[in-house]
């Protein structure tokens, strides 16, 4: 049974799909011979030997529709070219799912900007509530007013953040490296300020650095890897409340052989308020779960100085503590920002 997730269900039932079914001639003949969109869609992940597939397409949309409004040809929207695409095709009674993969690659992104790694980000429609597949259903009149939604979940500001946080989530997580490995007395001393307790050893803060070294080498590959996707999750904006206080998530364990972390409001808010280094923190945290299986104890909100409520065997297994930690050693935090976290 497929998992209520992004990979699950958006990313394979397209793979399979675009395997399994044809749309209309010529739309066929691109999809598998212009765009190569089987080998953009590998099965470990997005390819960026084909990431330019994607605006070859949303290419294809427009000048179909500028060239149908000069001519009256009738394909004057996007809707109408992707239902053109794909009613034709085979089977018949699938069309919509091949409208839906169409769309789901019209809202796809290889998102690339000079001093940012580049990252995959999935934007549907902000009025989506459902994934793509399950939202793109019924009549051909529900159908084609879906398929006209166009606004997107993340702005290009939006877009903008999580390719700056990338870049500053991969640079601090590979200086923190670099200082762990070191062993400096300045750089231990941050370590027990986010992990030690007023019990913890000097052997077990030794056990530590070493415990953070193992764990940031694979967070760093993490956020260098090209297959790194930003998708919206439809599930957690069911709630406009906790969207808005939700910064990020992922699927426990993982969703396969790529790395995907959700990105939620309260992170385009940090973004949009310039709090570049809390978004930062962010992916450190999301990736943390993923690459060192570590816990949610506590919250910055609930404080994470280490004591009796929230001991030395919480908090070095704490994503939280994890973020903040690299954050606050390569100098991101400031003091009153350490002060009102370590409470």
């Amino acid at each position: 049974m497929a998992n209520n997730n992004y990979t699950d269900q958006v990313y394979k039932k397209s793979r399979e799909l675009f395997t399994t079914q044809k749309f209309e001639g010529e739309w066929q003949k691109f999809i598998h011979e212009k765009i190569n969109v089987d080998s953009l869609l590998s099965a470990t992940g997005p390819s960026t030997a084909y990431a330019d597939a994607l605006d070859k397409l949303r290419s294809k949309i427009n000048e179909t529709v500028k060239d149908a409004t000069k001519s009256g040809s009738g394909l004057d929207s996007a809707e109408k070219v992707l239902i053109a695409a794909a009613k034709p095709g085979d089977p018949q009674n699938k069309w919509a799912e091949r409208a839906a993969a169409l769309k789901m690659l019209k809202h796809f992104y290889r998102h690339s900007q000079r001093g940012a790694q580049d990252v995959w980000i999935y934007s549907p429609p902000k009025d989506y509530t459902k994934w793509i597949f399950d939202e793109i259903k019924g009549t051909d009149t529900v159908i084609s007013a879906k398929l006209q939604k166009e606004e997107e979940v993340y702005t290009e500001g939006d877009k903008k953040t999580m390719g700056d946080a990338l870049q500053i989530a991969l640079a601090c997580s590979q200086k923190t490296e670099k200082l762990l490995a070191e062993g400096k007395p300045e750089t231990v001393a941050i370590v027990k300020r986010w992990f030690a307790d007023g019990n913890t050893s000097e052997d077990q803060t030794k056990t530590d650095v070493a415990t953070l070294l193992s764990g940031f080498k694979k967070i760093s590959n993490l956020c260098n890897s090209n297959t790194l996707v930003f998708p919206d999750d439809p599930n957690d904006r069911k709630s406009a409340t906790k969207y808005e206080k939700l910064y990020g998530s992922v699927w426990p364990g993982g969703e396969g052989s790529f790395s995907v972390i959700y990105l939620a409001g309260a992170f385009k808010k940090a973004g949009n308020s310039g709090r570049l280094w809390l978004c930062a923190q962010t992916i450190i945290h999301e990736a943390s779960h993923l690459e060192v299986s570590t816990e949610d104890h506590q919250y910055d909100t609930e404080g994470l100085k280490p004591g009796t409520g929230f001991p030395h065997s919480q908090a070095i297994d704490n994503a939280d503590s994890w973020g903040y930690f690299c954050i606050d050693l390569c100098g991101y935090l400031s003091q009153s920002d350490r002060d009102q976290v370590l409470k």
